[in-house]
C-alpha cells in the first residue's frame, strides 16, 4: 500500500512515465506494478492518472497497522 500511495503522488503531480514511476516506488517490472496498482486502486494507472480525484478514497479503504509479535 505504501508504494502504491507513493505512486498515486507521483501520478497526480507529475508527467512523467508510469514505468519511470513504477521504478522509483520499488517495483522491478512494470507488470508487476500494474498488476498490484490495478489489485489495489481498481483501474490501471493510466486510467487513475487521468482522474485521480475518482478513485483517491480507494486509499482510505485500507487501515495499515502494526502488530506485537511473538
Amino acid at each position: 500500500i505504501v508504494r502504491i500511495r507513493a505512486a498515486c503522488e507521483h501520478l497526480k503531480k507529475t508527467d512523467e512515465s508510469v514505468a519511470d514511476i513504477a521504478y522509483k516506488c520499488g517495483f522491478v517490472t512494470n507488470s508487476t506494478f500494474n498488476r498490484n496498482f490495478r489489485q489495489i486502486m481498481g483501474v490501471s494507472p493510466m486510467q487513475w492518472r487521468a482522474k485521480p480525484e475518482n478513485y483517491e478514497r480507494r486509499l482510505l479503504k485500507y487501515e495499515i497497522h502494526s502488530e506485537e509479535g511473538w
